[in-house]
């Protein structure tokens, strides 16, 4: 079946779930936030099994992973493997909003449990804890620390923001405002799109589904498929696993 969030869909706290272990096979979790400007310290952390990438949409961004750090703005992506250090937050004078990428997925359960805690007004310890527990949050391991992948610039068609080689096989991201229209399936891979502007539309299963800006729509594999980008759409393409890039 044909996974859809919408704007005003996935609402967790103050994330939007995109998508998770149930939608891309485990492959990764996906979630959209919007930040007000930080004032307060970075939040330096290290996870034991996941690694962490942003996309920022829009704003400006903070984003430090080790000893490298960049104050950066729309179409900036960078990854976090797993073990390293690394904090991010908004800086500047206006919110800004950004997705995440957690792989593999399974996180999102840390995520739904630290909001139901904080409905119940838990202490900050507690939420350590749970953090702990669910390996969100851990001491870094230098040893076994892997390098840092970024690429920044302004986006455009075809620019292949990460490969499956970047992200250990789990998703390839692709900026894209082109399609092909031809009806099509994908053997063993999730396509999904994330709309940056303008409208796409996608026709599977005997259903149209006309996706706005800030809709993610994800077509399992083996879904045979079609889909029209407008004129001014602007998408980002989401395959997983990452091994091949459509």
């Amino acid at each position: 079946m044909i996974h859809v969030a919408r704007p005003n869909e996935g609402k967790l706290g103050t994330l939007r779930v995109l998508a998770g272990e149930a939608e891309t096979r485990g492959q990764y979790f996906a979630f959209e936030s919007e930040t007000p400007p930080s004032s307060g310290t970075l939040d330096v952390h290290a996870h034991t099994a996941y690694d962490e990438s942003e996309y920022v949409l829009s704003g400006t961004r903070e984003i430090v992973i080790e000893d490298q750090r960049w104050e950066i703005g729309a179409g900036f992506f960078a990854l976090a493997p797993r073990h390293t250090r690394h904090g991010m937050r908004t800086v500047g004078s206006a919110p800004a909003r950004w997705l995440h990428f957690f792989s593999p997925a399974g996180i999102e359960r840390y995520f739904r449990a630290r909001e139901q805690l904080r409905e119940q007004g838990a202490t900050a310890e507690e939420l350590r804890a749970l953090s702990a527990q669910h390996g969100a949050s851990a001491p870094s391991s230098a040893d076994i620390a892997e390098p840092v992948y970024a690429i920044e610039g302004l986006p455009w068609d075809g620019r292949v923001v990460a490969t499956g080689r970047d992200t250990r096989d789990a998703y390839a991201v692709v900026e894209r405002s082109t399609l092909p229209e031809a009806v099509h399936e994908h053997a063993d891979q999730e396509e999904a799109f994330y709309v940056l502007s303008g409208e796409l539309t996608v026709e599977a299963e005997g259903a149209t589904i006309t996706a706005a800006p800030g809709t993610f729509v994800l077509v399992p594999r083996g879904v045979a498929h079609r889909h029209i980008a407008a004129p001014d759409a602007f998408v980002l393409a989401v395959y997983s696993p990452g091994h091949a890039i459509p």
